[in-house]
């Protein structure tokens, strides 16, 4: 068989090698035309300037049988390998465009398509044919203009030719490389005009500006609102004009993103839409600070932008000529059995009262701003009113205030602020939220409310049984790190494996990872607001000593804010980082560092945190979770006790057996 195999292969070759000998005599090989020119001799057009004409295009057939039709098609191509920002100006017409001196005969240009959406035009050339080797055509008047912002340099040729007609597939690129650095244009005549100024109401926007590129049919339009607007609840634009289609709202913090859809690609000059409700004024009167609005491209490149579109000032309440509603009574707050929050107050006497606006915010000394819900039953005054906040999760730190408005818009003093941490058995905090951030005195009074206790000050001798764990997916881990002494569970016997944890308790849990002994109180506070003699006073003193972390600009800590996956990965590399003495194990998670953006989470992208979620990933800390048919990190979100626990225990238990260690050293070849 061998023998067979060998002696028909030897067949092959010798046919094989015949034809190629038969065709090399009689031909030379398609596609051996060369291309020069076409690239311009400086930067590209920035966005939105007039488009820029290309040298002359110059196609040399250098064997002699790629150019024999008549007519011809050639297809000029921009190279999509740097220039994806790049396009072909598709108001150039056949009668714009001429054939230089070339020596094939061709002499006239029959009619020039665009496609791709003008990332390559067919040009029908007709009159000749290229007879013999080195004959040539030049192709002149073709133009490009940039549709969004690409900073970075080409590194490639601009242009591309397909010889469409003999043989398509295989272009023929030029040889220059250009400088690709273009900047975003400019939008001008802009403006976010609400319909009220008036102090915290809720109105319609409408959003005008000119632009001078086109944007795509699945283009982006982003309306970036300044802080102490709530625009939670904004909704579609409507009344287009300038753009034709749908515009779909996303909101993400201050950023409005409305996503073209249903549409054409617009036509440069006036556009314009309303917001219908959904956006309300800021609380606090005075000037609101600039708005931003940027053009983008369906990935979120930037077209165009103006980050400077005018101020608006916020005047005071509803107007009219009295002196609004009185202020509800009785106004109290507490925690139900379902871990939701219910408000009571008493109804003014005004015979006017419209409604009672409930004004919430989340966090600890955050000023409530956002109207959560507008309640009262008609003409009720002076009776009990309930309402309940289910809006809320356990460890949340929530504030509260009432606002009366009467059946004019006229609004009456506001009640006290009012706070409180949803756990079970919760009770209200008498004090207003701006008491809580300035006064120490208060600070030490709430702090022991609004941060969970751990069950005992000594480290236990085996893994509790918690009463809420069993079965939990995060089981194993928090017995084991229990069993260490790491993880602490409530007073009650729970654990809250799917509550948050707060900067108190990251504290506590970094501390105890690095092995020492359980503090003492410290002689002075560490923070304004963690006073003295509370249960992780010590903890947050000696993170503190060791530079692990670190309070906010206002000098807090914000002992029971609760902590992201992001902040959190950073803290336990930072320990994992501080007990590890081996320079050559530093040596290669500061390689880490320095890398690329893992592969292992879709959702990551460049940012602060990049490098050490990466890095966690890397050494087996974290695993993300399911999301469709990739893994997320969600880098921003809340870490919950069961999965900051789990990242500890893979830290904890892989250091000490050094196996991680070991696959490390092999891995980067490390001596």
């Amino acid at each position: 068989m061998k023998n067979f195999l060998l002696k028909n292969l030897s067949r092959l070759l010798i046919v094989v090698l015949l034809s190629g000998l038969t065709a090399a005599t009689s031909f030379a090989a398609i596609d051996d035309y060369t291309v020069s020119g076409g690239n311009p001799g400086g930067p590209l057009p920035n966005v939105g300037d007039a488009s820029i004409s290309l040298p002359d295009i110059t196609l040399t057939d250098v064997g002699g049988d790629d150019f024999t039709n008549n007519p011809e098609t050639l297809r000029v191509l921009i190279n999509p390998t740097n220039y994806s920002a790049v396009v072909l100006d598709d108001t150039v017409v056949a009668g714009s465009l001429s054939l230089g001196a070339g020596t094939c005969g061709y002499t006239t240009i029959d009619s020039v398509t665009y496609a791709g959406d003008s990332t390559y035009a067919d040009v029908v050339v007709s009159g000749g044919t290229c007879a013999a080797p080195g004959q040539t055509i030049i192709l002149q008047g073709l133009k490009v203009e940039t549709i969004y912002a690409q900073a970075a340099p080409g590194a490639n040729p601009l242009i591309l030719v397909d010889n469409v007609t003999t043989s398509s597939g295989t272009p023929q690129v030029t040889t220059d490389v250009i400088d690709l650095a273009v900047l975003v244009g400019d939008l001008t005549s802009t403006n976010v005009e609400p319909g009220s100024l008036a102090l915290g109401s809720e109105t319609a926007n409408t959003v005008t500006f000119t632009t001078t590129a086109e944007i795509p049919a699945d283009g982006l339009i982003v309306v970036t609102y300044p802080a102490g607007f709530d625009v939670s609840g904004a909704v579609n634009g409507t009344n287009l004009t300038g753009i034709d289609g749908t515009l779909t709202v996303g909101v993400s913090g201050q950023d409005l993103t409305f996503t073209r859809g249903g549409g054409a690609t617009a036509y440069t000059g006036a556009v314009s839409f309303t917001i219908d409700t959904g956006i309300i004024t800021p609380f606090a009167t005075g000037a609101t600070g600039t708005y931003t609005i940027t053009t983008q491209t369906s990935t979120s490149a930037d077209i165009e932008q103006d980050t400077a579109v005018s101020a608006d000032t916020i005047a005071g309440g509803g107007g009219g000529d009295d002196e609004g509603p009185f202020m509800p009574a009785d106004f109290a707050v507490e925690v139900d059995e379902d871990l939701h929050v219910v408000l009571t107050w008493t109804d003014p006497t005004n015979q006017d009262l419209e409604k009672i606006q409930v004004i919430r915010s989340k966090g600890e000394g955050v000023e409530p701003s956002s109207i959560v819900a507008q309640v009262i039953t008609a003409q009720s005054n002076g009776t009990v009113e309930t309402y309940t906040d289910e809006d809320v999760v356990e460890g949340d730190i929530v504030n509260y205030y009432l606002r009366p408005v009467d059946d004019n818009g006229n609004w009456g003093a506001v009640t006290e602020t009012l706070s409180i941490t949803v756990e079970a058995g919760a009770v209200v905090d008498e004090t207003t939220a701006e008491e809580v951030v300035e006064d120490e005195s208060v600070a030490e009074e709430v702090a022991e409310e609004v941060v969970e206790e751990p069950v005992d000050e000594e480290m236990p001798e085996e893994a509790p049984a918690f009463s809420d764990i069993a079965e939990h997916w995060a089981e194993a881990e928090v017995n084991g790190m229990a069993a260490e002494g790491i993880a602490y569970g409530n007073p009650d016997g729970t654990f809250t494996p799917n509550g948050f944890l707060n900067r108190a308790e990251a504290a506590a849990l970094l501390y105890r990872l690095l092995g020492y002994d359980e503090p003492e109180a410290p002689e002075l506070a560490p923070f304004p607001d963690v006073p003295t003699d509370i249960w992780f006073a010590g903890y947050v003193s000696n993170m503190k000593a060791l530079d692990m972390i670190h309070g906010y600009g206002d000098g807090t800590y914000g002992p029971g804010n609760n902590i992201t996956r992001a902040e959190f990965t950073k803290l336990a590399l930072e320990a994992y980082y501080f007990i590890v003495d081996d320079e050559e194990i530093r040596d290669v998670i500061d390689g880490w560092m320095d890398g690329a953006i893992t592969t292992a989470y879709s959702d990551l992208e460049e940012d602060w945190y990049t490098p050490y979620v990466t890095t966690a990933a890397n050494m087996g800390f974290t695993h993300g979770f399911k999301c469709g048919e990739s893994r997320c990190f969600g880098a921003t979100d809340d870490i919950t006790r069961a999965e900051a626990t789990v990242m500890l225990y893979n830290i904890f238990y892989e250091y000490l057996i050094a196996e991680i260690i070991e696959e490390i050293l092999e891995e980067e070849e490390v001596v």
